[in-house]
């Protein structure tokens, strides 16, 4: 199973995290990948197009003189996050004049951003003041450093995305069913389709639940949605940037593969040069033979297993309000061998309640590979036992 496929198992404010292809890509499979130099290992920096190792050094060197540099990621990966900021310090060392954009924002909080960026919200509220737990929901300390690093050295923040409500009405409904004023919201213009994208996006699409969305039409417009506003932003931003700066993007790794998505869109719009680091676990990096699929790619330790993916279940808000609802359970998954049904209403998890997806992450995010988690089912309430060994 892809991690995108492990990460489908959660849905923030009703929105399934399927539809974010960014979380990883079905190419990456468990295995153990050499180059000339012999196995690869945690801390190499792989050179796709030749395939041999360079040191972080030189990787700095060459990133640095390229307008955007795109980081990837798995959302829930700490090792692709400090693979991020690692890049982001290398490049402040040699040019100052960075900006910080990143996925996990929509672009209309942006005057929260800059709030930020001037030092006028400490690190500390930003979360209730951003709304993190709603525009984005994924735990935030895993993003706390690189935050706190552009706040200390003054760096701007910029918000690329559309707003979740927009793309989830998109994945159910079409483009088309979007009023004038959700219509605003997004990428001015959709660039015609690139049948490669398509294709990518087609085989994700076939590989994971559909609950919430129409059909394969709607979901590829939702992924539109996302990378075309995203792109969008990003172009605009370059046109009117002075001259010397340079943008460090923070993105899910499905946005770059291939450069098909966000990369390939921004180039259309407007002429430019960038790299593309993809960060790939030393368990997965077969994918680091692959020429096309990145730029550069950087080895990280094992994968690190996210609570959210490893339960293995779909859910939303119980229209009652006393839980989540299971919407869907992935199979195989430790929720299916625990005995979990579509329907059943999540209220609890090692005694703690729980009444939103944000609750259940909160609980979830305990230590620990064992839990009991309190489902309503018929009528009754049952304990579920489930065990998130790997």
């Amino acid at each position: 199973m892809s991690n995108l496929s492990s990460l489908a198992g959660f849905v923030v404010a009703g929105m399934l995290l399927s539809l974010l292809l960014g979380c990883a890509g079905r190419d990456l499979r468990p295995g153990q990948a050499e180059t000339a130099g012999g196995p690869i290992r945690p801390g190499d920096i792989v050179e796709a197009r030749s395939g041999m190792r360079i040191s972080a050094e030189s990787l700095s060197d060459r990133l640095a003189q390229v307008q955007i540099v795109y980081g990837g990621e798995t959302h829930t990966s700490p090792a692709d996050h400090r693979v991020q900021l690692e890049i982001l310090r290398s490049l402040h060392a040699k040019n100052p004049r960075l900006v910080l954009a990143m996925e996990m924002f929509p672009r209309e909080v942006q005057p929260v951003l800059d709030r930020f960026s001037r030092g006028l919200i400490a690190l500390e509220d930003f979360p209730g003041e951003v709304g993190w737990e709603t525009v984005w929901g994924f735990p935030f300390p895993l993003y706390r450093d690189l935050l706190e690093f552009a706040q200390h050295h003054g760096l701007q923040v910029l918000g690329l995305n559309a707003p979740h409500a927009v793309v989830q009405k998109v994945a159910r409904c079409g483009l088309a069913s979007l009023s004038p004023e959700e219509r605003a919201r997004i990428a001015r213009e959709f660039r015609p389709e690139n049948p490669r994208h398509r294709e990518y996006v087609r085989k994700e699409f076939d590989d994971h639940v559909k609950e919430t969305i129409k059909d394969f039409q709607t979901f590829y417009e939702a992924q539109l949605t996302w990378e075309e506003t995203m792109a969008e932003t990003l172009a605009d931003h370059l046109r009117s940037a002075p001259p010397g700066e340079q943008v460090v993007v923070i993105v899910g790794r499905g946005h770059l593969h291939y450069k098909l998505g966000i990369p390939r869109l921004v180039a259309e719009r407007l002429a430019h040069s960038f790299k593309t680091v993809i960060p790939l676990p030393v368990d997965h990096a077969e994918g680091s033979s692959d020429r096309e699929l990145g730029d550069y790619y950087w080895i990280t330790e094992k994968t690190e297993p996210a609570h959210r993916g490893r339960l293995g279940i779909l859910i939303r808000p119980d229209s009652s309000g006393e839980g989540v609802e299971v919407v869907s359970v992935i199979a195989e998954s430790p929720a299916a061998k625990a005995g979990f049904r579509k329907g059943d209403i999540i209220v609890g998890v090692n005694d703690v309640v729980v009444k939103t997806p944000q609750d259940l992450h909160r609980a979830m995010a305990h230590k620990g590979k064992i839990h009991a988690v309190s489902v309503k089912r018929n009528g009754g309430e049952e304990t579920m036992v489930v065990d998130l060994s790997p």
